[in-house]
C-alpha cells in the first residue's frame, strides 16, 4: 500500500540521516533550522504510533535523536537538547507509549548524563529527572524478569514488547548517580524517601536506594539503620507484592555497594529472605534466591550462622521451581558453600544428591546443568576426597560429556569444575585424563570466529548501533562486534570485512587452559606424555 511504502520512505530517510550525522560534528549550528525542523517532525512520529510500522518509523526517529545529543553542543544547542530531553522524560512517563520507546527515552537520557554531566547538573532538569525515575518506580508493575528481558533483546520493534517502567527507571538513576556528584543527587532522592507514605511510594523508596547504591554510598551509609528497616519492612509486606518484591530486589544492590558496613545486616535480611524461599509465588522464590546469591558474595563469612536454616530452605525449594528458578537455587547454593564453607560442609551430601536430578535429565536446558555443576564443584570442595568419593563418577562423567556441548557457558563450567576438584581427588582422576585432555584440545583449536561486512549501511540499524539504538557490543549470546569504525572514528567503507568474536568461547577457552595447567601442576606423572 501507499502508506507502507511512504513508511519504509520515511525509515530508509532516517538511517541515512543517523549515518549522515557524524560527518556534521562541529558544524550543526550551520543546520540548525533544518534540523529542528527535523526534530519536531521527530517528535510527532513519535506520539503518534498507532501500529508496528508506525513503532519502526517512530524508533527510527528516536536513533535520530540519540545521535543529536550526542553531537549538540551545550552551549550553543542548549535550548534544542533541553527541549529534547524534555520531550524524552514525558514519552518515558507516559503509560500509554509503547513500552520500547519509554525504554529508549530512558537510554538516551542516560547517555546524556554520561556525556554531558555539567549540562545536566547546572540545566534545571536534574530534579524533573530524578522525579521521572520516581514516578516510573510508583508504578504497579513487575520488576522486568530476565526471561522479558531475553525475549525483549529478541524483537526490539514489536508492539508487545514488554519493558517494566521501574526496571528502565532504576537503570536512568543507576546511571544519574554514578555520573554526577553525590550531593547533588542523593538529598534529592532521601527527600523522597523521608516522604513515603503508601504501597507505591514505600515501593519507590526502596528502589530508589537500590539504584543509587553504587553512586551515593556515603549518602546512604549514614542512613543505613533506616534504610535497613524500611527494606525489611517491605520484605515483610506479604499483603502488598510488589513492595515486597521491591525489598527482595533491593538487597543485592545494598550488600553490594554498601560494604562494610551493611555486614551487621546481612542475617537480617537473611532472616526476611529464607521464609520467601518456600513462598507459593515463584517468581518471589527466584528473586528471593538471586538475593541470597549476591549476600553471601558480598558478605562472606558474615553469614555463618544462618546457614543452618539458610541451606536447608534452599535444597527443599529447587524441585518445586521451573528450569530458571531451579538455577537461580542452585547459584545461590553455590554462593553459600562458597562464602562460608564451614557452616556448609554438613550439608554436602543432601546438596549433591539433590544436584544428580538435574544433571541426570536429558530434557534439561543447559543453563540449569551449568548451573548445577558449579554448586557441585563448590560442594566437593567443601566436604573433600573421602565424603565425594561415591558421587565422583557419576559428577566427573557429566562434566566431560557437558565439555563437549554446544553452549559455551555449560563448557566453561565443566571445566572450571574439574580444574577446581583437581587439587582434592589427585590421582583418582587419572583414568579420565585421555578424554579431559581431548575436550580441552577441540576447545582450545575450534575457531568459531565469522566474519561479516559492518558497514552502517549493511546493518539493521544506521550508525553502528543495534535494533536496541545502543552501540555494538556484546549481544544476548556474548558476542562482542565490531564498531564499523577505525581508531579515529572514520566509517568503513563498504567492502570492509570485521571479524565477530564469541566472548564466551574466549571464557570457555580460559576455563580449558586453567584446567590443562591444574592437572599438569597436579597430576605431573599421569600428565607427562601429553607435555
Amino acid at each position: 500500500s501507499d502508506v507502507y511504502k511512504r513508511q519504509i520512505v520515511k525509515e530508509a530517510a532516517l538511517r541515512g540521516l543517523v549515518t549522515a550525522l557524524p560527518s556534521l560534528k562541529g558544524h550543526l549550528y550551520n543546520f540548525a533550522e533544518s534540523y529542528q525542523k527535523v526534530v519536531a517532525d521527530i517528535f510527532a512520529s513519535i506520539t503518534q504510533v498507532q501500529s508496528s510500522d508506525d513503532l519502526g518509523v517512530a524508533l527510527r526517529g528516536m536513533d535520530v535523536l540519540d545521535a543529536l545529543m550526542e553531537l549538540m553542543h551545550t552551549k550553543s544547542d542548549s535550548e534544542l537538547i533541553t527541549n529534547v530531553a524534555t520531550f524524552l522524560l514525558g514519552r518515558m512517563q507516559d503509560t500509554t507509549a509503547p513500552c520500547r520507546i519509554r525504554e529508549y527515552s530512558a537510554e538516551i537520557l542516560g547517555q546524556l548524563t554520561e556525556s554531558k554531566k555539567k549540562f545536566v547538573r547546572t540545566s534545571g532538569i536534574l530534579n524533573t529527572m530524578i522525579m521521572a525515575c520516581m514516578n516510573c518506580f510508583c508504578e504497579q508493575v513487575h520488576l522486568s524478569s530476565e526471561k522479558e528481558q531475553e525475549s525483549n533483546d529478541n524483537d526490539t520493534e514489536a508492539m508487545d514488547y514488554h519493558a517494566s517502567a521501574p526496571s528502565f527507571g532504576g537503570s536512568l538513576l543507576s546511571e544519574i548517580a554514578v555520573n554526577l556528584p553525590e550531593k547533588f543527587v542523593a538529598p534529592l532522592v532521601l527527600a523522597f524517601v523521608s516522604e513515603a507514605n503508601d504501597g507505591p511510594t514505600r515501593k519507590a523508596s526502596v528502589l530508589a536506594c537500590a539504584a543509587i547504591a553504587e553512586g551515593c554510598p556515603k549518602s546512604l551509609r549514614k542512613v543505613l539503620p533506616q534504610l535497613v528497616k524500611a527494606t525489611n519492612e517491605a520484605i515483610a509486606s506479604a499483603d502488598d507484592a510488589l513492595c515486597q518484591e521491591a525489598g527482595v530486589f533491593a538487597v543485592a544492590p545494598l550488600c553490594e555497594f554498601l560494604k562494610p558496613e551493611i555486614e551487621l545486616h546481612v542475617t537480617a535480611f537473611m532472616e526476611q529472605l529464607v521464609p520467601l524461599l518456600s513462598n507459593p509465588s515463584e517468581r518471589l522464590r527466584k528473586m528471593a534466591a538471586q538475593s541470597v546469591e549476591c549476600a553471601c558474595i558480598s558478605s562472606g563469612p558474615t553469614i555463618s550462622d544462618i546457614v543452618p536454616e539458610l541451606l536447608p530452605a534452599l535444597v527443599s525449594t529447587l524441585p518445586t521451581c521451573s528450569q530458571e528458578g531451579q538455577a537461580s537455587v542452585c547459584r545461590a547454593i553455590a554462593a553459600v558453600g562458597e562464602a562460608a564453607p564451614d557452616a556448609f560442609r554438613p550439608f554436602g551430601e543432601d546438596v549433591l544428591k539433590l544436584l544428580m536430578q538435574p544433571l541426570a535429565d536429558s530434557k534439561v536446558g543447559w543453563e540449569l546443568k551449568a548451573s548445577a555443576i558449579e554448586a557441585a564443584g563448590v560442594t566437593a570442595t567443601c566436604i573433600g576426597a573421602d565424603r565425594f568419593a561415591p558421587f565422583f563418577d557419576f559428577y566427573v562423567n557429566q562434566a566431560i560429556s557437558g565439555m563437549t556441548g554446544d553452549h559455551s557457558e555449560l563448557n566453561e563450567d565443566c571445566f572450571t569444575f574439574c580444574a577446581n576438584i583437581v587439587p582434592t581427588l589427585g590421582h583418582k582422576l587419572t583414568p579420565y585424563i585421555p578424554r579431559i585432555i581431548e575436550a580441552v584440545r577441540n576447545s582450545i583449536q575450534n575457531d568459531t570466529a565469522s566474519y561479516d561486512n559492518m558497514h552502517p549501511l549493511k546493518d539493521t540499524s544506521p550508525f553502528s548501533m543495534d535494533g536496541n539504538g545502543e552501540e555494538d557490543g556484546p549481544d544476548e549470546e556474548g558476542h562482542s562486534t565490531s564498531m564499523g569504525a577505525d581508531a579515529n572514528g572514520t566509517a568503513s567503507a563498504p567492502s570492509d570485512i570485521h571479524m565477530k568474536v564469541s566472548l564466551s568461547e574466549l571464557h570457555e577457552k580460559k576455563a580449558a587452559v586453567y584446567l590443562l595447567g591444574s592437572i599438569a601442576f597436579c597430576l605431573r606423572c599421569s600428565f607427562g606424555e601429553y607435555a
